[in-house]
């Protein structure tokens, strides 16, 4: 089964064709990233990437970012972009159903998707899949993956790549995109129950793996920003001050951690009641948890999320095991790269 390509039916709104060299871009909430690979035998090859902060959360300083984003990089062939959506707008669900075959469930689900969504059914676009078809709980039912995406804001997305001068080729879901970035890049073991934490800038977003395929997906609100905004208020700081002393403390290795806690015990928090929920629904423990994302880079966060949770928790940079190309900058990369897994997710499809 192949879960990064759950919602290509019907989220796939243009169809390109397909190049050498794909590009895969991540329009964060906060940074705009983007990545171009080739691949040479099955071999991905990184050939370049950049990062790009966005000023403002407004569609022209978007469209402006990306615009950097990919300058910055030197991508001038714009054949196959990839994006991946995120955020409110769009919604994952593990729900039950009777059982049913895939094509019954493709006619059904129509008729049922009100239940799940907050949003009228012409307002979406959907798909659906069966992940186990006997349900643990009671065998006449399945669990169904079901991903939802408004309609309105697939075409703002659109809007805003066709103003910065792209072609899209693909639209998946981030947290999709991130899961097979990790099946392609990371340490997977069927045997284990994994957990990836991808903390951004708005939103940290969870998703447990077992068997290597998602089976659970949650967004939580505490994130990186509320990091910053934390060290910023009690160090008297600027903004580009307070995420440095933030990710890397320097003469402030006191400081900084007792100002970065209540925020992660928040975190944390949430974190704890997925996994309830999950172990709950499937009766199996976490196995091990890995961290990614732009604040994942925190000194010392791996050690402590392992101590509060009481689970091996390991940071996961996605570019550690990729090749890469003469244009790309080892010291950049390694500052970057945790910030790149969806859209290395992204080209991995």
């Amino acid at each position: 089964m192949d879960i990064a390509g759950i919602i290509q039916s019907k989220l796939k709104k243009i169809k390109g064709k397909a190049d050498k060299s794909v590009i895969g871009l991540d329009l964060g909430s906060a940074y705009v990233k983007v990545v171009q690979v080739s691949s040479e035998e099955g071999v991905p090859l990184l050939e370049k990437f950049a990062s790009q902060k966005v000023e403002e959360n407004t569609p022209g300083a978007r469209v402006e970012a990306i615009g950097r984003a990919l300058a910055k990089a030197d991508i001038k062939d714009f054949k196959d972009i990839r994006i991946a959506l995120g955020g409110e707008s769009i919604i994952v669900r593990y729900i039950q159903m009777p059982k049913m075959t895939q094509e019954e469930l493709d006619k059904s689900i129509d008729f049922e998707v009100e239940k799940y969504i907050p949003f009228k059914r012409e307002d979406v676009a959907l798909d659906c899949r069966i992940v186990e078809e006997q349900h643990h709980f009671d065998k006449t039912k399945m669990r169904v993956l079901l991903v939802v995406a408004k309609n309105d804001f697939i075409n703002q997305q659109i809007e805003t790549c066709k103003q910065a001068g792209l072609n899209l080729s693909l639209i998946d879901v981030d947290s999709f995109a991130l899961v097979n970035a990790f099946l392609t890049y990371g340490k997977t073991d069927p045997a284990k129950t994994i957990v990836l934490l991808n903390i951004g800038a708005r939103r940290a977003n969870i998703n447990i793996l077992k068997n290597n395929l998602p089976f659970f997906t949650r967004d939580i609100s505490v994130a990186g920003n509320d990091l910053t905004q934390a060290v910023q208020d009690a160090m008297k700081a600027d903004l580009a001050e307070a995420e440095k002393m933030k990710c890397d403390p320097e003469n402030y290795e006191k400081e900084i951690p007792d100002i970065l806690k209540p925020v992660l015990e928040n975190l944390l928090v949430e974190v704890k009641l997925s996994f309830d929920y999950f172990e709950n629904q499937v009766e199996r423990g976490i196995d091990i948890v890995y961290l990614t994302g732009g604040s994942s880079v925190i000194t010392g966060l791996d050690k402590y999320f392992s101590e509060r949770l009481g689970l091996p928790v390991e940071s996961w940079n996605p570019v550690q095991t990729i090749n890469t190309g003469p244009d790309v900058s080892a010291q950049e990369l390694k500052k970057q790269g945790a910030r790149l897994g969806v859209c290395l997710g992204l080209t991995a499809r």
